[in-house]
């Protein structure tokens, strides 16, 4: 269960001003890159400009900006099936797919929340996209801790937006990795437990 922790961090060792990001306009469709530099900056607003502020309140605030600045980031029902990909058949049959695209939402959600907390400035360098049809790349090198950096993955989503599905970290996909440790919490414990961790997950950040 340890590796469904991982996946909501995808995010979060990026560089970035301390100016509140933009997002898109209505009908607005920003490129990879931006979406990516969209994310950094949520971090380097929440480092220098919440800090010292009373912990409820900075709370608060910090569950705000997931919910309006990273989490419309993200492409979670193609996550969740990639996610639950041996066991999206039988989720559907059950009627309990939309259950596991709520579960993963809430677990990004608390993860962002924690992590937004713990940022660390670091220098990293996002390179700009390289684009194949609906698909796209984003390659972000973290000078201080690794040679060959990590990889944001995108596809055009049914709306035309660009989306988040996949990160590798030195060439790991953190879905795979995800998806290996969903995989051995279905089969020991079923369904119920591995929802129940993702919304007690989610319980500790609020929502």
């Amino acid at each position: 269960m340890k590796g469904i922790v991982s996946l909501v961090l995808v995010l979060a060792l990026l560089p970035g001003g301390a100016s509140l990001p933009r997002m898109a306009a209505a009908g607005e469709t920003l490129p990879p890159e931006a979406l990516v530099k969209t994310v950094v900056d949520v971090y380097r607003y929440a480092s220098r400009r919440l800090h010292g502020k009373p912990e409820a309140v900075r709370h608060r605030m910090l569950v705000d900006l997931v919910n309006e600045k990273i989490m419309p980031t993200i492409d979670y029902p193609h996550v969740t099936r990639e996610i639950f990909t041996n066991h999206w058949a039988s989720l559907e049959e059950a009627g309990r797919a939309e259950e596991a695209v709520t579960a993963v939402e809430d677990a990004f959600r608390a993860r962002y929340v924690q992590s937004l907390k713990a940022f660390n400035n670091l220098k990293l360098r996002v390179f700009k996209a390289q684009i194949e049809g609906d698909r796209a790349r984003v390659h972000v090198k973290v000078d201080a801790f690794n040679t060959f950096g990590n990889d944001v993955y995108f596809h055009r989503a049914a709306d035309g937006s660009w989306k988040v599905v996949d990160v590798h970290i030195v060439g790991l996909s953190i879905v795979d990795a995800v998806r290996q440790a969903v995989d051995k919490g279905v089969e020991a414990y079923g369904y119920e437990k591995v929802f129940e961790y993702m919304r007690q997950e989610s319980e500790k950040a609020g929502r």
